[in-house]
C-alpha cells in the first residue's frame, strides 16, 4: 500500500468553491410557482421596488438542530443586503431602514425553542411609509419566512399565514399594481392566500444558507434564473394529506392515529400511498402544486423522439427539449411508470428516472436519454396474494411509461407489456419476511378498490414473534492476549484482522462500542463526537491533541473522542487504535456551541436538503458533497453525519427540511450524489436516520407501525439505492421503534435487510442517547456497533453484562468490533497518522441508467 503525506487544503482555500456551490444550489433549487405577465425577472430598465416583510432583514439561513451551522456573522447576507450589494435593483430605502429598525427592536421569535414563525411589522401603524412607497413605485416585493427544526414538529400556527402577514398582503395588494411574493421557508405552508390576494409572481427560495441574499437578489434581477422542481406534493388543504384524511383515520384501531402531537405510535395507514402516490391515485383534484412542478423564466417544449424496450431488461427513452421562450433556462425531464393494478394494487404513477438538462439558450434544444431496469417497476408482496409471498414481483399487464416535467404534465412514451403463461406474475427477487407488523398492532391499510376508489385491507402480520427471532452467531475468535500486532498491520494485510481482534479483551471490545459526546479539538471547536481510543493512564503532560482531546487546567480530560474519561477506560492506543472524529450535519460542517467554552470556528451554511434535492441536478449535488468534504478535510474531520434522507410523510414533520423528498428515488439518488462527492475526497458519510423516522414528537419512545411493503418500497428504498450504488461507509440508526423493535437494536432491519440482503459492510451507529430493546448488548447483537454518545462513564458495563448472561456472544461482539476497526482504517486521522494515502473512492458515471 502506498504511503504518502496528507495534503490538506487550508480552510481559507476551499471557501470560494464552497460558496460557489452553495450559490448554485440556491439558484437551481429556487422554485417559481407563478409568474403572470412575466412579472419576474424585474425589468432592468424600470426596476424600482418597495420591499415588505421583516424576513428581508431576518432572512432564515437554515433550520434548527443538527443543521444549525455556526457561521461567521460578518459573512451573513440577508435579502435586503444582497440587493444592496448587487446594486442592480432600485429599492425604497426608507422602508428598508424602517424594517431594520423594527427588527432590531423586535428580535426574531424563532430564536426560541420550538417557535418557527416571526411576528410581522404591523403596517397599519405606519400608513405614511406605505403611501410614500406607493408614490416611489408601483411594484412591491413581499417576503415571508418560516423556520423548522429538530426536537419539535410544526403546528398549524406556522403552517398558515399569521393575521399580520395576511394584513400585510392585503395592504400591499391594495396599494401596488404589481406584487411579487418571495418565500424563505423550511417546508410547506398553506398556499390558499395565492388565490385570496392574487400576486403576480411567487418565488420560493427555501432556506438558502448564510449568503442566501446574494443569489436571491440575482434571481429577482434576472442575472440568473430559477430551475427548481418540487420534491413533494403541495395539497390545496392540509387536511387533504393522507396522514390527516378523515376517511383514512376512521379505519384506525387500538386508539392510535396516523400522525400528530397526540400520536406516540403513528400507524402508517396510507401504506405505500405517500405524497403524489396518494394524490395521483385517489385525489388529483386536491393538489395545488404537483410533485415535479416548477416554472422558469422561459418556456420549453418536449418531444419524445424514441421509446425502446427491445433490449431485454431495459427501457430507454430519448426526449428533445426545446427552449421556446426569450430567456435561457434548464428543464428537468421526468419519467414515470403506471403499473397494472393486479392483485397488489399500485399507485397511479411512480417516478423511475429523471435528468436535468444543461443550460438551453432561446431557440436551442438538447436531447436527453434516460434508461432504467424493467425490474425497478416491481412491487413487494408482503401477503402472498400473488403466489410469491415476501418477494418483489411484476404482475401481468401493461406498464405505461410517461415522460414530462411534472407528475401531472406528462405524455405517454410507450407501453411495456408483460405476459406469462396462466397470467402468473414474474418473480423478480425472493426475500423473507422482515420487520412486519405485530399481531397486537394489526390495522386496516389503504389500497385501491375495484373501481379505483379508496379501499382498505388487513395488513399482514409477522409470522415469527419478536421474542423468537433467531440471531446469527458468528464463530468466536479465540483470545490470545497482546501479541504485538498494531491496527496499521491489518491495513497492510487484511488477513491479520482476526489475529488482531484476538488480542483484545472483552472490556476493551466493550469500550470500543462506546462513542463520546461533543469534544473540543485543536483550535477549531467542539465537534459532534467520535469513537476510538487514546492513552488512558495519565493525560497530564501528554500531547493528546492528535486524538481530539483538550485538557482542563488540572490535567484531566475535558471531553473525549472514543472510549471515555482517559483515566477510567482501557488503553486502546497501545494497539494503534486512534480516535475517529465525527461532525454534523445535513447543511454543512457544524462545530458545536458549548457553554463555558470559547466560540467555535465558523463554518459555511449550505441550503437545506429539501432545496438541494429540488435542484434535480445530480452533478451539482455531487459537488455539494465534494466541497463539504473539502471543508471537513481542512479541519481533519473523519466522518460527516449526513446526509439525512427520511421521507416527507407529513408536511408538518419538524425535520422535513433536513430530508430530500416524499419520493424514495429522489431521496436515494440525492444521497447517492452527495455521498459519492464526499467519499471521493476521503470523507466518510453516515446515511441517516435508518428508518421510518418521520416525526419528532416522542421520537425516542415512539413505535412506527407500518406494513412490510411500505417499509421496503417507501421508507427503506432510498437507503437501499444509496447503499448499493455508493458503498456508503456508515448508517445512523433512527430513534423510533419499527413494529416493536427500537431502531438501534432492530435485528431484522440492521442485520437481515441492511447487511444480509443489501450487502452493507460498513459501520452502524446509534443516534444520540437512544433506547434499546434490551440494553446496549442488544444493540451490538443487531450490528449497530457504536452507541453515541456514551459520555465519560459509558455503558460498556451493559455490553459486558450481556456477554455474561448470554444475550450477546463473544463472536457477535468481535464481529461488531471488526466493523468499527474497518471504519477506523478508512478514516483520514488513521491514514494520516500512519503515513498512508487517504481512501479516495471513485465511481463510474452512469447518466443513462441512474437506477441500474
Amino acid at each position: 500500500m502506498k504511503k504518502t503525506m496528507p495534503t490538506n487544503s487550508s480552510a481559507a482555500s476551499v471557501l470560494q468553491d464552497v460558496f460557489q456551490v452553495a450559490y448554485d444550489i440556491v439558484v437551481e433549487s429556487s422554485l417559481l410557482f407563478k409568474n403572470n405577465n412575466n412579472a419576474l425577472p424585474l425589468d432592468v430598465s424600470n426596476n424600482k421596488v418597495a420591499i415588505f416583510g421583516r424576513t428581508q432583514v431576518n432572512t432564515i439561513k437554515g433550520g434548527k438542530g443538527s443543521s444549525d451551522v455556526n457561521i461567521d456573522n460578518a459573512e451573513y447576507v440577508n435579502i435586503i443586503d444582497g440587493i444592496r450589494t448587487r446594486g442592480v435593483i432600485d429599492y425604497f430605502e426608507p422602508l428598508a431602514r424602517l424594517y431594520e429598525t423594527w427588527a432590531k427592536e423586535n428580535p426574531p421569535e424563532i430564536d426560541n425553542e420550538g417557535v418557527f414563525t416571526n411576528s410581522e411589522m404591523p403596517l397599519a401603524a405606519y400608513p405614511d411609509i406605505v403611501e410614500d412607497a406607493a408614490v416611489y413605485t408601483d411594484t412591491a416585493i413581499v417576503i415571508i419566512g418560516r423556520s423548522s427544526g429538530e426536537f419539535h414538529d410544526r403546528t398549524d400556527s406556522d403552517y398558515y399565514l399569521t393575521q399580520e402577514e395576511r394584513n400585510m398582503l392585503q395592504t400591499v395588494s391594495d396599494n401596488f399594481e404589481k406584487v411579487i411574493v418571495v418565500l424563505n421557508i423550511a417546508s410547506f405552508i398553506d398556499m390558499q392566500w395565492v388565490n385570496d390576494y392574487n400576486p403576480d409572481a411567487v418565488l420560493n427560495v427555501w432556506l438558502p444558507g448564510h449568503k442566501g441574499g446574494l443569489p436571491v437578489a440575482d434571481l429577482l434581477s434576472g442575472t440568473v434564473y430559477p430551475s427548481g422542481k418540487l420534491t413533494g406534493t403541495w395539497a390545496v388543504d392540509i387536511n387533504d394529506y393522507p396522514t390527516r384524511n378523515a376517511m383514512v383515520n376512521a379505519n384506525m384501531e387500538n386508539g392510535n392515529g396516523t400522525w400528530g402531537q397526540l400520536n406516540v405510535n403513528p400507524v402508517y395507514v396510507e401504506d405505500i400511498y405517500v405524497g403524489y402516490r396518494y394524490f395521483e391515485t385517489f385525489a388529483p383534484e386536491k393538489v395545488a402544486y404537483e410533485f415535479g412542478y416548477g416554472m422558469s423564466y422561459t418556456t420549453f417544449e418536449q418531444e419524445i423522439i424514441r421509446y425502446d424496450d427491445s433490449i431485454e431488461g431495459t427501457i430507454s427513452v430519448e426526449v428533445r427539449i426545446s427552449n421556446t421562450g426569450i430567456n435561457a433556462g434548464k428543464e428537468v425531464v421526468q419519467v414515470y411508470f403506471s403499473a397494472p393494478q393486479g392483485k397488489l394494487g399500485k399507485p397511479a404513477k411512480e417516478l423511475i428516472a429523471y435528468k436535468k438538462t444543461d443550460e438551453i439558450q432561446p431557440g436551442e434544444e438538447q436531447r436527453v436519454k434516460l434508461s432504467f431496469d424493467v425490474s425497478q417497476m416491481s412491487s413487494y408482496d408482503d401477503s402472498g396474494v400473488t403466489g410469491y409471498p415476501y418477494a418483489y414481483v411484476m404482475e401481468v399487464g401493461n406498464y405505461e411509461i410517461y415522460v414530462g416535467n411534472s407528475v401531472k404534465n406528462v405524455e405517454l412514451a410507450g407501453t411495456y407489456s408483460l405476459s406469462s403463461r396462466d397470467n402468473i406474475p414474474v418473480m423478480v427477487e425472493q426475500l423473507s419476511q422482515q420487520a412486519a407488523v405485530e399481531e397486537r398492532d394489526v390495522f386496516q391499510r389503504l389500497t385501491v378498490g375495484e373501481n379505483g376508489e379508496i379501499a382498505f385491507e388487513t395488513v399482514p402480520t409477522r409470522e415469527i414473534p419478536l421474542e423468537d427471532i433467531v440471531y446469527n452467531d458468528p464463530p468466536e475468535i479465540l483470545q490470545t492476549g497482546d501479541v504485538g500486532l498494531k491496527l496499521s498491520d491489518v491495513l497492510i494485510d487484511p488477513n491479520l484482522m482476526d489475529a488482531f481482534i484476538a488480542q483484545l479483551t472483552d472490556e476493551e471490545m466493550a469500550w470500543l462500542t462506546c462513542g463520546n459526546p461533543s469534544v473540543r479539538f485543536q483550535d477549531y471547536g467542539p465537534i459532534a463526537g467520535g469513537f476510538g481510543g487514546w492513552n488512558g493512564e495519565d493525560p497530564s503532560g501528554s500531547d493528546l491533541s492528535k486524538y481530539g482531546v483538550t485538557l482542563t487546567a488540572d490535567g484531566t480530560i475535558e471531553a473525549g473522542v472514543g472510549n471515555q474519561n482517559a483515566k477510567a477506560g482501557p488503553d486502546l492506543t497501545t494497539y494503534g487504535i486512534n480516535a475517529v472524529k465525527t461532525v454534523d450535519g445535513p447543511a454543512g460542517i457544524r462545530f458545536v456551541v458549548v457553554p463555558l467554552l470559547p466560540p467555535p470556528t465558523p463554518n459555511i451554511q449550505f441550503p437545506s436538503a429539501t432545496a438541494v434535492a429540488a435542484t434535480f441536478n445530480i452533478a451539482l449535488i455531487e459537488q455539494e458533497g465534494v466541497t463539504i468534504a473539502r471543508e471537513a478535510n481542512s479541519y481533519n474531520i473523519d466522518i460527516w453525519l449526513a446526509p439525512g434522507m427520511n421521507i416527507h410523510r407529513d408536511p408538518l414533520s419538524g425535520r422535513n427540511f433536513e430530508y430530500y423528498s416524499e419520493d424514495p428515488l429522489v431521496s436515494g439518488m440525492s444521497a447517492v450524489a452527495v455521498t459519492q462527492g464526499a467519499q471521493s475526497q476521503g470523507m466518510q458519510v453516515i446515511l441517516k436516520h435508518f428508518a421510518a423516522n418521520n416525526q419528532e414528537i416522542d421520537r425516542k419512545t415512539s413505535n412506527s407501525i407500518l406494513s412490510e411493503r411500505a417499509l421496503r418500497e417507501i421508507y427503506l428504498k432510498g437507503f437501499e439505492i444509496a447503499v448499493k450504488k455508493t458503498n456508503a461507509s456508515g448508517i445512523m440508526a433512527a430513534y423510533p421503534m419499527i413494529n416493536g423493535s427500537h431502531g438501534a437494536s432492530n435485528y431484522e432491519t440492521l442485520t437481515n435487510i441492511l447487511r444480509g440482503e443489501w450487502g452493507f459492510d460498513g459501520l452502524v451507529m446509534s443516534d444520540w442517547n437512544p433506547n434499546f430493546d434490551n440494553g446496549q448488548g442488544s444493540m451490538v447483537r443487531a450490528q449497530c456497533e457504536v452507541r453515541m454518545p456514551e459520555g465519560y462513564g459509558g455503558n460498556a458495563s451493559q455490553v459486558l453484562e450481556a456477554l455474561s448472561n448470554g444475550l450477546l456472544t463473544r463472536g457477535q461482539l468481535q464481529r461488531g468490533v471488526k466493523n468499527i476497526l474497518n471504519t477506523m482504517m478508512r478514516s483520514n486521522t488513521f491514514r494520516d497518522a500512519n503515513g498512508y494515502e487517504r481512501n479516495l473512492m471513485t465511481y463510474n458515471d452512469d447518466d443513462e441508467n441512474i437506477l441500474g
